[in-house]
């Protein structure tokens, strides 16, 4: 049985033997080509965009800040040994209070869930 082609249709359902055997070398590499391009080009893209390095900014001071605050408190514990219980117990104590707040209202989180 002979296929036909509907031109009536956006594109064949079947590509023909020859081209395939003619053009499929040609084809693969043209493929691998775009491929390869299309992520160096995604990956360059991505550094040029304002919102990574914002994020990026951000993420820095953030850290920073925090590596500088702990070695303000290691460097206080060290010259006064008293200061280590000032500062850790108020942190203990936030954290768990923070943990039962956590804990008492996961089931009002969970139901605005998007899923």
């Amino acid at each position: 049985m002979e296929r036909g082609t509907d031109f009536g249709d956006s594109a064949p359902d079947w590509i023909p033997e020859s081209l395939l055997t003619e053009f499929q070398y040609r084809a693969a590499r043209d493929v691998r080509r775009s491929r390869r391009s299309t992520q160096r080009a995604n990956a360059f893209a991505s550094f040029h965009s304002a919102d990574v390095w914002l994020a990026g900014l951000t993420l820095f001071c953030v850290v920073a800040t925090v590596v500088a605050l702990l070695g303000a408190v290691v460097y206080a514990t060290v010259l006064w040994p008293s200061i280590s219980l000032l500062v850790s117990a108020p942190t203990i104590a936030l954290f768990a209070v923070a943990l039962l707040i956590a804990r008492n209202t996961k089931g009002r989180w969970r139901s605005w869930s998007v899923r």
